[in-house]
């Protein structure tokens, strides 16, 4: 009566059954949207409290723990526009960045809004990617010197959208 379980044992393990794993593909969300933070000296009014700087810090994590895929890019900008973070899937990196960020560390003083966002379709570009949003925190934004190259952003498949701080 063991002669039949160990011929069963052997003929199953002649047939050779295997278990695969069948590839599944993934989709990987390339939509990509560049936070342009405005690091200028009118930021630190506190007409918002602690102070309107601190307020879009606040939106800026809020934003970053909703966002669960897509790549993010951090620019700060005051008198010119620099870049924080390239295009990435790590939003805790631009989460830890964003306390060390101020004004005293920007270079030259001012909102230069359109050297944000020619920094921001920079980014995108050098990236390879034909579209993104861009996110652009101020408290002050010229419109009449802004326009232009907003209309081009426009017509790169480039949306921008602004979010005001202040009262």
């Amino acid at each position: 009566y063991l002669f039949w379980p160990v011929v069963l044992i052997s003929i199953v393990a002649l047939a050779g059954p295997a278990v695969r794993q069948k590839d599944v593909p993934v989709v990987k969300s390339e939509a990509a949207l560049i936070i342009a933070l405005d690091v200028s000296r009118s930021m630190l009014a506190d007409d918002l409290k602690p102070n309107r700087l601190s307020r879009a810090k606040f939106k800026i994590r809020d934003l970053l723990d909703t966002r669960k895929d897509g790549l993010t890019g951090l620019i700060a900008f005051s008198g010119d526009a620099f870049v924080v973070t390239p295009l990435t899937d790590d939003t805790e990196t631009i989460v830890n960045l964003l306390d060390v960020i101020e004004p005293g560390i920007m270079p030259t003083s001012g909102t230069n809004t359109v050297a944000a966002l020619e920094k921001s379709e920079t980014l995108l570009k050098q990236s390879g990617l034909n579209e993104g949003q861009i996110l652009l925190i101020t408290d002050d934004i010229k419109l009449h010197k802004s326009e232009n190259k907003l209309k081009a952003l426009a017509a790169n498949n480039i949306k921008t959208h602004v979010l005001a701080v202040g009262t």
